[in-house]
This record gives C-alpha cells, sequence and structure tokens, in this order.
C-alpha cells in the first residue's frame, strides 16, 4: 500500500500495519510515522472539507489535541534520533520545518516544545509538504522488503561455534 492510499483511507488497522513495516527499518521510518501521523490529523479529506462528526463539533476541532500529540512525537523523534537522521530541522515562526530528501516541510503547531531554531537565513520554499510527506513515506516503505532480507539472512545463520584450544 502507498502512503496516499494510507493518508486517505480511516481505517485503523491497515494504518497500524503500514505504521508497523515503516517502524520496522528503524529511525527513519519512525520518523516516516511521525510524519504520517501528524499529516493524517492534520486533514481529514472529506471531499467539502472537514466533515462534521456531531452537531456542535467538526472533525479539526475534535482531531487539535491529536495533531498537537502529533508534533511533539515528531520533535522526539527527531532530537531522539538526531545523529543517524541528520535532517535539519527546526522551529521558526510557529511553523517547524524539516528538510527531507523529497523536499522541505513545514507544519504549523502553536506549541513548541523543545524544539531548536530553524535559522533565519532559510525561507519556505513554497512547496507542497503534503506531496513531500507522502513522497518520503513511499521512499522509506521502499526500502523495507531491503531491510527485512538482511534481518531475515542474519536469523538464518547459525551461530559460529567456539572451541577451546
Amino acid at each position: 500500500m502507498h502512503a496516499h492510499e494510507v493518508f486517505l483511507q480511516s481505517n485503523g488497522t491497515v494504518t497500524l500495519e503500514y505504521y508497523d513495516r515503516l517502524r520496522s527499518i528503524g529511525p527513519h521510518g519512525e520518523l516516516a510515522v511521525a510524519l504520517m501521523r501528524a499529516l493524517k490529523r492534520s486533514k481529514k479529506p472529506s471531499g467539502f472539507g472537514f466533515r462534521r462528526i456531531s452537531k456542535r463539533k467538526t472533525e479539526r476541532y475534535d482531531n487539535a489535541e491529536h495533531y498537537e500529540w502529533a508534533i511533539r512525537e515528531l520533535i522526539r523523534i527527531l532530537m531522539t534520533h538526531a545523529a543517524v537522521i541528520s535532517y535539519r530541522w527546526g522551529w521558526l515562526e510557529g511553523w517547524l520545518y524539516i528538510e527531507l530528501p523529497s523536499g522541505q516541510v513545514r507544519l504549523l503547531s502553536e506549541n513548541r516544545g523543545l524544539a531548536q531554531d530553524y535559522g533565519a537565513d532559510k525561507v519556505w520554499d513554497g512547496g507542497n509538504s503534503d506531496l513531500r510527506i507522502v513522497q518520503f513515506c513511499d521512499a522509506v516503505d521502499a526500502i523495507v522488503p531491503t531491510v527485512l532480507q538482511r534481518k531475515r539472512i542474519v536469523k538464518a545463520q547459525p551461530p559460529k561455534e567456539i572451541h577451546p584450544s
């Protein structure tokens, strides 16, 4: 399943299976999951904007605290795996910017948390963050079979016996 298909559907089981698949490769997979979560929490596609889920609340309203949690989790992953991930990221004027191989993305958040400064020398390039997140997730997902194959090869090799001499 491709990232855009996961984004557009709302089947929790399918989404969780996709997240588990991405997580299986390590820090880059964890980052892809965090980005997809933030993307899914920021928007719920319905054809006419946001669906009404009750007479008093819209989905956007109900999703606000989940979106903020997704942003905090994204920052935690970026901080935890900074040495491995090594993408430039940080906070600038209410936006969290991340420079992915697929391009620069930004996510709006009122809660900066512990995010570092992005640097005033960088400006938004005007690209489509949603598309770039989906492309990044697809690129990470494309390497999952290779990583799983390596894990199988390592497990299949019998341990070397050590003979006392």
